[in-house]
């Protein structure tokens, strides 16, 4: 790809001028539509990413049947903070020892720090994990990837715990200064009696602990995932024979899942996808004509769009790379003196054709059908693109990377997916060849450089590649930082929106401080980065992991500013406690404490805050109302009387008046029906009875 910027008379030519985006001057939403940008681009990627535990599945098109291996596509829980049973079981359960661990594990005990240096996909993530779940007995705890040495010697660690920093990346360090920031994070770590396990790939100077590191042995690595399953000798043999020397070793468990489940040992092996990769290999080998390469490129970037879209989308980059590819364009020009016959080509017939990488594909939703263009096998797309990287030059990916601003700003009435499916492709790329992704298309686009749509697609693109791939989830995160502190107003909103997604569920902790931050210290993000992070904890809610990391840092706030709360503080509370929840009609604080009920006085507390403060009480009394409106039937009264109960330990006695008195005559003037007045006689009783009360334990 090139990180050449794409001429504006080429866009000018090929596609029509869209309306001025209202964004596309400083790159931040109209005022007021933070929220709704928000929502709907939520909708888009889950539209687009399909189910997303399901074995399986793929995002392209919301169907089943694909051949990624499943650790790509199951979403994983938070890469921050404490692991669970669940997660600790998973690491160690089939674990496999490769030659370098009992070195590791040596360098561990004696120096408390130990670093595990080696490429991506051999395994060193669950190895941390197993060192130190085999010499401790305390938690493990998970550390951002994006953590420098700086930061490591200076942070504090819990007596007697496990850490493990996963995929560390560079962080600009000196060689003069490695060694010297190295031996500062053992003495903290050790003075802190905890123990350190990072994991890195970089070609950086490394700590004097350092163990390179390779995959276990296939053999060992297959038989302990194999366990007790009834599995022939021969089939264990076959499947050997067949691994590839670069093989993951999440990918061979899932072989052993497979034979385990009764797959024989071709199907086994599938899950490498080699025979797909030797087909598409040999395509490109065959010197297709051009035409048919622009066919499959456009496909790697359109997958799951209409065929309509597609077609749309392949015709504008043979445009494009006529002006990118000169050859191309006098290949392309007739000879006058020869006649030509007419012709209707039947270019659709001619993609289905059984020899070729692409087919068609009849998509249903229960009511309505429609015809897609797809690769014949899921695992194509990347292959095409590690084809087509390796292959072709700056010119051709100067047409692609223009060709691609045309599709981010398609045009009325295009296929609503087709920015998603732009962000696909690159998130796929991105595998090959990060870096070119972010210069040639995330950074400009972030910055607003297409306006809001191609904001969007470089979020996207964040979220994608933390589904696809466990090693861009560090590098998506690491972008994603970098437009934090950025100075162009549109990246850092742009940073705002990545952390509601698929990377504030990766990395709860780091997403709500860094939103936390734009509003203490962002003027101008300030309101788009409160309702960003209720859209955090609105998500994080509903996929019931770390939503109380929002409420544990807005109380710290409210700590530390005492009696004298700032405006942002309580807007930013009240942007929390409004919060529409993402899968039911309610309100999202609602459906936190149906899950964690013993929260109630946290949640409680932070309410009160804006129903004591007279310019917001009346939007915070309104957060009241539809609370006990989206509750469900079968539990109101419990609900609402549990909320009353909280409400009442946390509101001032001066404060009780001015809140059953205005929330009376909000319910009289807003004509709601009887259940939700019922709710409200349900609270207020609440309120009345418990007012004084001291908190619970569990409730702080």
């Amino acid at each position: 790809m090139s990180a050449e910027e794409e001429p504006e008379s080429a866009m000018e030519e090929s596609e029509p001028d869209p309306a001025k985006d209202p964004m596309a001057d400083e790159g931040l939403p109209p005022e007021g539509e933070a929220a709704d940008q928000l929502a709907k681009l939520t909708q888009v990627f889950q539209v687009f990413a399909g189910p997303v535990d399901a074995r399986n599945s793929t995002f392209g098109d919301g169907s089943a049947g694909a051949d990624r291996p499943p650790s790509q596509l199951q979403r994983r829980g938070a890469d921050t903070g404490r692991l669970t049973e669940e997660d600790l079981a998973e690491a160690t359960t089939g674990f496999a020892r490769p030659e370098p661990y009992d070195r590791a594990l040596a360098k561990l005990e004696k120096h408390q720090v130990v670093e595990l240096w080696g490429p991506a996909g051999t395994g060193r993530r669950a190895a941390a994990i197993v060192l130190l779940d085999e010499l401790l007995e305390g938690p493990v705890y998970l550390l951002r990837p994006t953590l420098s040495l700086r930061q490591l010697a200076g942070r504090d660690y819990k007596r007697g715990c496990g850490y493990v920093l996963s995929g560390r990346l560079t962080d600009g360090t000196s060689t003069e200064d490695s060694e010297h920031l190295w031996r500062r994070v053992r003495t903290t770590v050790r003075d802190c009696g905890a123990h350190l396990v990072v994991t890195s790939a970089q070609q950086t100077p490394g700590s004097p602990w350092r163990v390179p590191w390779e995959r276990p042995e296939p053999r060992w690595l297959l038989l302990a995932a194999l366990g007790d399953a009834d599995v022939a000798a021969s089939e264990i043999e076959a499947v050997l024979a067949g691994v590839p020397s670069d093989f993951r070793p999440q990918d061979l468990r899932e072989v052993a899942r497979r034979l385990a489940a009764g797959a024989g040992a071709a199907a086994a092996l599938e899950q490498f996808s080699l025979a797909a990769s030797a087909t598409v290999a040999e395509w490109f080998e065959a010197a297709p004509p051009p035409a048919e390469v622009l066919e499959v490129t456009a496909l790697a970037f359109t997958e799951g769009t209409s065929t309509q879209e597609y077609e749309h989308g392949l015709a504008e980059l043979a445009r494009r790379m006529a002006e990118s590819v000169p050859s191309l364009a006098s290949a392309e020009e007739a000879d006058p003196d020869e006649p030509v016959a007419p012709v209707l080509p039947a270019s659709r017939a001619a993609r289905a054709r059984p020899d070729g990488l692409t087919r068609h594909e009849r998509l249903s939703d229960g009511v309505r059908t429609r015809t897609v263009v797809v690769f014949r096998e899921r695992v194509y797309r990347e292959r095409v693109l590690a084809e087509l990287n390796d292959r072709y030059d700056v010119s051709f990916w100067r047409g692609v990377t223009n060709w691609l601003g045309g599709r981010v700003r398609s045009r009325p009435g295009a296929d609503p997916q087709v920015r998603a499916a732009v962000a696909a492709g690159l998130a796929e790329l991105a595998r090959l060849d990060v870096y070119e992704v972010e210069q040639s298309c995330l950074r400009p686009w972030s910055a607003g450089q297409l306006g809001w749509a191609g904001q969007q697609t470089a979020v996207l693109t964040l979220w994608l590649m933390c589904r696809l791939d466990d090693t861009l989830a560090p590098v998506a995160l690491s972008v994603a930082e970098e437009w934090a502190t950025d100075p162009s107003q549109g990246r850092r909103w742009a940073a705002a929106v990545a952390f509601t997604g698929e990377l504030g569920l990766r990395y709860p902790h780091e997403a709500a401080g860094r939103l936390l931050g734009m509003v203490e210290t962002d003027a101008r993000l300030r309101g788009p980065a409160q309702q960003a992070l209720a859209q955090l904890f609105a998500m994080l809610t509903a996929e019931g992991k770390s939503a109380g990391v929002v409420l544990a840092n807005l109380e710290r706030m409210r700590s530390a500013h005492g009696r004298r709360l700032p405006e942002l503080l309580l807007g930013t509370v009240l942007a929390v406690v409004s919060a529409p929840a993402e899968r039911t009609d309610g309100l999202a604080v609602m459906s936190y404490l149906s899950e964690h009920p013993a929260k109630i006085d946290r949640v409680a507390r932070l309410w009160a805050l804006v129903l004591c403060h007279r310019p917001l009480r009346r939007r915070a009394l309104t957060a009241v109302v539809n609370a006990l409106a989206g509750l469900d039937s079968a539990t109101a009264k419990e609900e609402a009387s549990r909320l009353g109960q909280g409400l009442a330990r946390a509101l001032p006695e001066r404060e009780l008046g001015p809140f059953r008195d205005e929330l009376a005559r909000l319910v009289d003037t807003s004509r709601r029906r009887p259940g939700p007045d019922e709710l409200i006689d349900v609270l207020l009783a609440a309120v009345e009875h418990d007012h004084g009360r001291p908190a619970t334990e569990d409730g702080t």
